[in-house]
This record gives structure tokens, C-alpha cells and sequence, in this order.
């Protein structure tokens, strides 16, 4: 295979980022640097190595779907000894988390070992729609529900439109179904509080179409090839959306959606 491809199933970058370590003289196969793109590897005999560091890319790949629980942390290892999204799965192959849920925030969660699947997933153009149940503690406005759906400037710039409407029962403590198709540091949360508004629970119902709902918190599933397929193609799409998107001029956001609250969902 192409030495890009061997780094980036390896998880160490995205091919982008691979050519670009391979012309600064940072990649050495079998012991002598290597800076020509094209150069071909044989994953079984040859030893690639990143400034000193051996890549080996997985025996087998592997997506894992999550049903993350309250208070753990996406991360592989914590100084602090607290628990971590690694202390639920048990596997033979080393993965990691793609991307975050927040301590407090429950849900959806991926996990790998495909280098490029994850570095294609985390790439700002992968806006692959992510579903969320957000309880507040109180109503929002139909003009706060319009201006959170538009989007709303976060860290110098503005959050890209989102669904977003009430469900529950009529009465029912204030519930929202948010999709979003981007993910930045505690988005929801920050959105909210920009209107006045407290996120009080956060729960990722689904992600790319994958759905938890068959899974208890703190249970995991390996993804079916025909689901890894899916998931492949949804990323590429959303690539091509956005590419698209950026050539068009900026168009004004559909109207969002207020229905009057019904039956919501069992649990969130």
C-alpha cells in the first residue's frame, strides 16, 4: 500500500497530514528517510518509523458503538484514576474514543482502531448529523428556538444551522431534540447558555444514523460491516456537501419547525 495509507490506518494522521511529514523528512522506511509520496510498503515486512517512533498499522479493524454513562471520561487514560471510557470495553485490539461527550453528557460514542476512518470522522468538513435529547431548565422561546437553529457565534465564529424542536408531553418538564451536523467543545451547552438557558441533562440518542437505543448505558457493540459501509459513505457525503456549500454563496437558513409537545421518548 501507498506509505500515506500505511500512516494513516496506523492512526497516526490523516494522509494529508502523512504526505506532509513524508516531504519534511519525518518518515524513515527501513531505516533510511523517505520524502517521494508515492512509495510503496509491505505492511508485513517493512518498518516504517515517525521521527524515531514505529507505526504499525491494526491486525484487524474494528468500530465499536457506545452507550457512554454519566460521569466517565472519553479519554484513554486519566492521571487522576478516574473512571474512563476504556474501563468498559473489553477487546483484544487496542481502540480509541472518536471525538468527546463531556463527563455529564451520556450517549453515542464511537471507538476504533482505523486510523483513517477516525481522522476522516474528526476532519472539520465530516459534518455527519449527530442527534441529541437536551432537558433545560426552563421554555425556550419560538425567537430563541429560530436564533439557536440559525446559529449563533461561538469563539469568533457562527455554529453552522440545526434542528432543533420541543417533545414531551404538554406540561413536561422543557425537552429539546437538537441534530447537529458539527462538534465543538461543549456546543450544546454553550448554545444554550447563550440564550439564558441551563442545560440540565444531555444525552447523544444517535450519530451518522447509528442509534444506542438498543444498548444499556455503559454497553457496547461491534458494527456489522454493512454499518461500517454506511458510516464510510455518510462521511464522504457530508465531505462533498460541505465542499459544495463553501462554493455556493451563503443562503439565508430554512425556518425551523415548533410542534406542540406530545409523547416524547421513553428514556433520554
Amino acid at each position: 500500500m501507498r506509505l500515506n495509507r500505511f500512516l494513516a490506518e496506523g492512526g497516526l494522521c490523516s494522509r494529508r497530514k502523512a504526505d506532509e511529514l513524508i516531504r519534511s523528512g519525518q518518515v524513515k522506511l527501513n531505516g533510511e528517510p523517505v520524502q517521494e509520496l508515492g512509495v510503496q510498503v509491505d505492511p508485513e515486512t517493512d518498518l516504517v518509523q515517525v521521527n524515531g517512533r514505529a507505526v504499525h498499522p491494526p491486525s484487524r479493524r474494528v468500530v465499536l458503538l457506545l452507550n457512554k454513562p454519566k460521569g466517565v471520561l472519553c479519554t484513554v487514560t486519566d492521571t487522576h484514576g478516574r473512571r474512563t471510557v476504556m474501563d468498559l470495553v473489553e477487546l483484544d485490539l487496542r481502540v480509541v474514543p472518536v471525538g468527546r461527550l463531556d463527563a455529564d453528557s451520556t450517549g453515542a460514542l464511537l471507538l476504533t482502531n482505523d486510523g483513517e476512518l477516525m481522522n476522516s470522522l474528526l476532519h472539520p468538513s465530516s459534518h455527519v448529523p449527530k442527534e441529541y435529547i437536551v432537558l433545560t431548565d426552563r421554555e425556550l422561546t419560538a425567537d430563541e428556538i429560530v436564533k439557536l437553529a440559525a446559529g449563533i457565534r461561538l469563539d469568533g465564529s457562527r455554529t453552522k444551522p440545526c434542528e432543533i424542536e420541543r417533545i414531551g408531553r404538554t406540561g413536561s418538564r422543557p425537552r429539546y431534540r437538537m441534530v447537529l451536523t458539527e462538534g465543538r467543545n461543549r456546543q450544546i451547552r454553550r448554545m444554550l447558555d447563550s440564550v439564558g438557558a441551563h442545560v440540565e441533562r444531555l444525552h447523544r440518542r444517535s450519530l451518522a444514523g447509528l442509534s444506542i437505543e438498543d444498548l444499556e448505558p455503559g454497553q457496547w457493540r461491534v458494527l456489522l460491516g454493512k454499518e461500517v459501509d454506511r458510516l464510510r459513505k455518510a462521511v464522504r457525503l457530508a465531505a462533498e456537501t460541505s465542499a459544495g456549500d463553501a462554493a455556493r454563496p451563503a443562503a439565508k437558513p430554512a425556518p425551523t419547525r415548533t410542534r406542540k409537545p406530545g409523547p416524547g421518548p421513553r428514556r433520554a
